[in-house]
């Protein structure tokens, strides 16, 4: 068995959408790449890493994470069809984020043991859009 190199991933969301991830009322991840991901992509995403909700615009805020359960590979249609009302986004915040993209393929994380951090973690550095893979949380912190 291969040992996975990385623990988590951080990637930039905005805070509101955090928030409804927190309360557990969703928890299905999209994230479209710059590029066209396949399921024969490699990507370092496993399942049981953490994810680690970065608040976009926050001050390089952690709140909270959660475990990666399930990756998946799908259109906007596909994704719609099989998560809806369990993606982080609304129906339609999740058709303005895929415009122009709809048939392009996007990263679906299936997420669990989601936990809200009492004092969110700052970061030494802010996150971009496409996310950072970690192997030590503590690392990166302040």
């Amino acid at each position: 068995m291969v040992e996975c190199l990385y623990s988590g991933v951080i990637y930039s969301i905005p805070k509101t959408i955090i928030e409804r991830i927190l309360a557990r009322k969703r928890c299905v991840f999209v994230k479209y790449s710059s590029h066209q991901l396949k399921k024969r992509s490699k990507i370092s995403i496993k399942p049981g890493m953490r994810i680690y909700l970065y608040a976009s615009g926050s001050g390089k805020l952690v709140l909270g994470d959660a475990k990666i359960n399930r990756l998946d590979y799908l259109d906007y249609k596909s994704t719609l069809s099989k998560y809806k009302g369990r993606l982080m986004f609304s129906e339609k915040e999740f058709m303005d984020y895929a415009k122009g993209r709809e048939t392009k393929t996007a990263l679906i994380l299936e997420i669990s043991q989601i936990t809200r951090y009492s004092t969110p973690l700052r970061l030494k550095k802010p996150i971009n859009m496409g996310g950072l893979l970690i192997k030590d949380l503590k690392s990166h912190l302040l």
